[in-house]
């Protein structure tokens, strides 16, 4: 396949200048930016603060312009020591002007009166909220002192994750599997152990692949949870430093939430634990009639792909046709963005050696005409889904855009809901286009069921553990390995209903083997208490596409000022515009009751 046919065009990030003349720009702004601000005194009247603000939206476009060309262009060849300097040049040039703004939001805070004076203007009216945001913080405030310390300590915070990546790039040599002729096979990285565990037919390469996989991280599980611990340890003191009761009640100050909302949302995830149950038996069964009756269902083999064809060959053509099909039912505008991402080459879609794998659609889009989209298509109609999934993302990016001047970012809380509806709408599209193709819908209800959990029970196992980590802090006891697999175990019997004798099993089969992937999960060493929000994008999602794929009156147009909406409402409000409370039992459970028909109707496949 001709790669550069089906390539992005990233050179309209720079406008028709070079990078070094795009480079010198960002730097003149960030430079009038600082001379603008002046220690602040761009607060002392109206018209230096009109003149600030403006010069900071012109710097964060240019700013979109020149991270993306850099990131991206890093991204299709992960070699490329020229895009890797800039990519240093850039961040060390970043670092060095943000140290200007450090004191900045105290600034702000003290002139609280002047600002919401100023914001009464017609023309600045809009950057209420952002204000709002920081006037709200104002008991978490430290003194300029105490923020220069911490700006000045911010490097080594950042230990934990360097620990983490250092072992797992360079020290945990993964080790060697045999196969079924006893010959010996090596892994040059996590990703070719996975790879083997879905696709290879060796079921003793499979098991002893996984066995491999454990067994390496667990020789480190001391190193690993210490590290995991100190990096919690001291998330929860800053914290406290800023006045917060511990982590948790500052991640969810942020977020705009109380901590009881995720305690809430705990509590309905815990509710899905019997389908959780219900789906995995069902899908066993079917596993053992086609894997052989005597397979044992152990984690090497629920992993094996039983689904996907040897001659399932899907083109890059096929793809753009399937997805432009399965998403005309949300109108003639959405479509032609579609068309137009295809037409104006917004996407990377082929693997090649060097480019970074998976798939992703940039942020940082505000002031830009395209929102990219990098793939590493694979002929497959796994494929189709992972294009209609970023083309949600990019759609979601276009609408901000068109409605949005200030609030163009996006929370995770609500992120993944435009791209999850996306991928079921497209679902939906290719199980009726292909009724007869008993396999293939088989493929797609797995995977949607899979997904579910996966993004549901699975992520608000390691959330829940998360959280008791930070209770055990709190309550001054320390958490080793063992205590660490203890309290993951304990995730299986609330989530997973496992009995207790499941969970014990866990516990002692093979020093804790199969709890291993704790110690894997790079987020517990980055300090990003997120992964409970996945489940809170999936369950909008799929209430969504079930009402636009019924045509549900009035729906579109919800969704649409939905996708427009941005960051200018908190993120539970802004799910409010779907008509969705998930502060209320009534989403969960109708996410759930859709999931569940899912499942009836695999399990009448599978007869």
């Amino acid at each position: 396949m001709n790669f550069e046919k089906y390539n992005w065009d990233l050179e309209d990030l720079l406008k028709n200048k070079s990078l070094q003349e795009n480079f010198d720009e960002w730097k003149k702004l960030n430079e009038d930016l600082i001379k603008i601000y002046d220690e602040g005194k761009c607060y002392d009247s109206i018209e230096t603060f009109k003149k600030y603000l403006k010069k900071e939206d012109e710097l964060s476009i240019l700013e979109n312009h020149l991270v993306n060309y850099i990131s991206n262009k890093t991204n299709e060849d992960l070699s490329n020591k020229d895009m890797l300097n800039w990519s240093e040049k850039l961040s060390i040039e970043d670092n060095k002007f943000s140290l200007a703004f450090v004191n900045q939001k105290n600034i702000i805070l003290s002139k609280e009166k002047e600002i919401k004076k100023y914001l009464e203007d017609k023309n600045l009216k809009k950057y209420e909220r952002e204000f709002n945001l920081i006037f709200r913080s104002k008991k978490h405030k430290l003194t300029e002192k105490e923020e220069i310390l911490l700006t000045k300590l911010s490097p080594s915070l950042s230990t934990a994750s360097s620990v983490f990546e250092i072992l797992t790039y360079s020290e945990i040599e993964l080790l060697p599997a045999k196969n079924k002729n006893n010959k010996e096979i090596k892994f040059d990285s996590v990703s070719d152990i996975h790879f083997i565990l879905e696709k290879n037919k060796d079921e003793v390469l499979r098991k002893n692949a996984y066995t491999s996989l454990n067994k390496s991280f667990m020789k480190f599980e001391n190193t690993l949870a210490k590290t995991m611990y100190q990096n919690f340890l001291l998330l929860n003191e800053i914290s406290k430093i800023y006045k917060f009761k511990n982590y948790i009640d500052s991640v969810c100050f942020h977020d705009e939430v109380e901590p009881e909302f995720v305690d809430h949302v705990y509590k309905e995830v815990e509710k899905y634990k019997y389908a959780y149950k219900k789906f995995n038996t069902i899908e066993n069964t079917y596993r053992k009639k086609v894997m052989g009756k005597d397979v044992k269902m152990a984690p090497w083999n629920k992993s094996f792909d039983i689904y996907s064809k040897k001659d399932e060959i899907i083109t890059v053509e096929d793809a753009k046709k399937l997805v432009l099909e399965g998403l005309s039912i949300m109108g003639d505008e959405y479509v032609s963005v579609v068309q137009k991402a295809f037409d104006e080459k917004w996407i990377s879609w082929l693997p090649k050696k060097g480019k970074q794998t998976g798939a992703y659609s940039i942020g940082g889009t505000k002031g830009l005409n395209k929102y990219y989209i990098l793939m590493n298509f694979d002929k497959t109609f796994g494929s189709v889904t992972t294009l209609a999934h970023e083309l949600g993302h990019s759609l979601n990016s276009y609408y901000i855009n068109k409605k949005q001047d200030v609030y163009c970012d996006l929370s995770i809380f609500y992120a993944e809901i435009a791209s999850i509806a996306n991928e079921i709408l497209v679902n939906y599209h290719i199980m009726n286009k292909y009724p007869d193709d008993k396999n293939l819908k088989l493929k797609i209800y797995n995977e949607m069921i899979t997904n579910f959990f996966a993004c549901t029970t699975r992520q608000i196992m390691f959330s829940q553990t998360e959280n008791w980590i930070i209770q055990e802090i709190e309550n001054n006891r320390p958490v080793g390995a063992d205590e660490l697999k203890k309290l993951y175990a304990q995730t299986f019997k609330k989530y997973g209903n496992f009995s207790d004798k499941e969970v014990n099993k866990l516990l002692t089969k093979d020093n804790g083997e199969r709890l291993s992937i704790i110690f894997r999960l790079s987020h517990f060493y980055h300090g990003i208490f997120y992964v409970y929000k996945y489940s809170i994008g999936l369950v909008a999602a799929i209430i969504c596409a079930e009402k636009i794929f019924n045509k549900e009156k009035g729906f579109l147009e919800k969704y649409y000022e939905f996708l427009s909406s941005g960051s200018s409402l908190s993120p539970i409000d802004t799910i409010k515009l779907l008509g969705i409370d998930l502060s209320k039992s009534e989403p969960w459970e109708q996410a759930l009751s859709i999931v569940e028909t899912w499942i009836d109707d695999f399990k009448n496949l599978t007869k």
